[in-house]
């Protein structure tokens, strides 16, 4: 049953992905050149570089361990063996040093404040629409903590090398790891797209040159 349920959810979810971001194509296209403009200006500065690096360790290391989860359990429904096994778990501690250093430096940012609450609250009351750059960012914002909370559930697989819980007790733990890598997936690439979304290229002003007069 939790395996027709996260193939439902995992096949929604990419529908959904591929639809958004084909109807948001050329939000697509300007992100990705604002993306490589802002890497380019980042070089320089080692703090960028540190949080960019994580971030790309833990975006990659995330993608194997979906592809190799995901393809023997959901597909297949066979558990992990063999190569795909060895690779999920060598992949596992850098996913988990990496999110741990995206935590700490994107915590910060991605903390919810007084503005938020007054955003929700009004949204709430009125059920109108809220301006669309703020709830975005509220939304980001939501998405950000169960992302986090989710990978810190993934770790509940560790528990079951250490002869503490009984078959049922592993048993559990296996499924809150199998579900929150569910709700990992699904949280990532919402969050994903609303970054997408919401990333504006650097504006450009063209400035006109006046002739002065005689």
């Amino acid at each position: 049953m939790l395996r027709i349920g996260s193939l439902l959810v995992v096949v929604i979810v990419i529908l959904w992905y591929i639809l958004a971001l084909v109807k948001a194509s050329g939000e697509v296209r300007k992100t990705m050149a604002c993306s490589i403009d802002v890497l380019k200006r980042s070089l320089s500065d080692w703090r960028h570089n540190f949080r960019n690096l994580f971030l790309f360790l833990a975006f990659l290391s995330a993608t194997i361990l979906i592809l190799t989860g995901f393809l023997f359990y959901l597909l297949l429904g066979k558990p992990l063996a063999g190569i795909a096994l060895l690779l999920h778990v060598a992949i596992a501690p850098i996913f988990a040093i990496s999110m741990v250093a995206c935590l700490i430096t994107q915590a910060y940012s991605h903390r919810f404040n007084g503005g938020d609450w007054v955003l929700l609250k009004k949204w709430l009351e009125t059920k109108k629409m809220v301006p669309e750059a703020k709830a975005f960012g509220f939304l980001q914002k939501v998405l950000f903590w169960p992302l986090v909370f989710c990978a810190t559930l993934l770790t509940s697989i560790i528990l079951t090398m250490y002869p503490v819980f009984g078959t049922m007790g592993q048993e559990f733990l296996l499924n809150v790891h199998r579900f929150s890598a569910v709700c990992f997936f699904a949280s990532a690439l919402f969050l994903i797209y609303i970054i997408i979304v919401t990333t504006q290229p650097p504006s450009h002003k063209v400035t006109k040159k006046h002739k002065k007069p005689l």
